[in-house]
């Protein structure tokens, strides 16, 4: 196992009472292109994840939530980000 997925399956993870729906969605917005970005870049950038799941051949679905905002994102065995499973916006109208 590489040094990136190790540091990845070493950290907890953040409570859900962590920033703001809007803020979070503004530090992904930031990172542009999540695509083979490392987890250990987007964790700097947005934050410790709320969930992480092994999902098996070497997969890890990291998932951050906060009010009106979830993501989750699909990691490689190499800790890279391999796409969006799921994103989640909700806006008062």
């Amino acid at each position: 196992m590489n040094h990136v997925m190790s540091e990845m399956d070493a950290c907890s993870v953040a409570t859900i009472d962590g920033p703001a729906g809007t803020d979070l969605a503004w530090k992904f917005f930031s990172l542009g292109n999540l695509a083979g970005k490392t987890a250990t870049e987007i964790i700097a950038c947005v934050g410790m994840p709320t969930f992480k799941s092994s999902v098996g051949n070497g997969l890890v679905l990291l998932q951050w939530e906060a009010m009106g905002f979830a993501m989750a994102l699909l990691f490689n065995a190499e800790g890279r980000a391999v796409r969006i499973t799921h994103e989640c916006t909700q806006v008062a109208v």
